[in-house]
């Protein structure tokens, strides 16, 4: 029976190390597609492409870039843009201290590291064919982050990579693990968020979140501890 691709890839109740595998027993349905679209009008392809998941046009881009076929490669690049931008405009919304010409920065910043990973085969990019929207959220705070300039030794506080240290020597594991912290923002509200980003990404002392926020830096110190705490509910074991 041939697989439908247009299901997600993964299950928010399967271990990862089953959705690892059955990632790779998908790759040769996935070239099955590819040469099934090659023979497509362009606005067919487009049409198709827009239906898979986006862990599934990962694993299609590789394979096209691997077959050389560059061509047909950036139309799977494309059809990836499309199904980001809703996701980079959310965010425009949520974080604070932006401006239009900053956001712009972001931007290519951000398509430069997606690039250059969603065309790495090896094995240490793997987790994007198995957690695409855990894996962007990471990027677009490494991006700001680069955008920033923000430079400085880490502060000597509690850091987000303390909330995902555990056992775990597998370098993948760790990464996801860290991915899961950036994506359990999303349970937080807005001035948990504020603070989280001014403090771990920004890298910015109390005293200026306090100032940026018109509030005391005891108010600083308590909203950072309430989030951290939300933060390590939301991860709980496994990412």
């Amino acid at each position: 029976m041939e697989e439908d691709l247009t299901q997600p890839l993964i299950s928010a109740e399967e271990p990862l190390s089953e959705t690892r595998l059955r990632h790779h027993r998908r790759e040769p349905a996935v070239v099955a597609q590819l040469e099934t679209l090659t023979r497509m009008p362009a606005r067919r392809v487009k049409d198709m492409l827009d239906t898979l998941e986006p862990e599934t046009l990962v694993v299609a881009y590789r394979a096209c870039l691997r077959r050389s076929l560059p061509n047909f490669a950036e139309h799977i690049r494309s059809a990836m843009s499309r199904r980001i931008a809703p996701f980079l405009n959310s965010r425009l919304r949520r974080f604070p201290g932006r401006d239009s010409e900053e956001w712009e920065d972001v931007v290519a910043e951000l398509a430069v590291r997606l690039y250059q990973e969603w065309g790495d085969t090896s094995a240490k990019t793997e987790f994007w064919e198995v957690r695409f929207w855990k894996c962007l959220g990471l990027r677009l705070m490494d991006a700001m982050r680069a955008v920033r300039g923000k430079r400085v030794e880490v502060a000597e506080s509690t850091e987000p990579d303390e909330l995902v240290q555990d056992d775990s020597d597998a370098p993948l594991d760790r990464e996801l693990r860290r991915i899961a912290a950036v994506a359990a923002m999303d349970h937080l509200p807005p001035d948990l968020i504020q603070v989280i980003t001014y403090k771990y990404w920004w890298r910015l002392p109390d005293a200026q979140i306090a100032r940026r926020l018109h509030c005391s830096e005891r108010t600083v110190r308590v909203r950072i501890r309430k989030a951290l705490a939300l933060l390590r509910q939301h991860i709980g074991g496994d990412p």
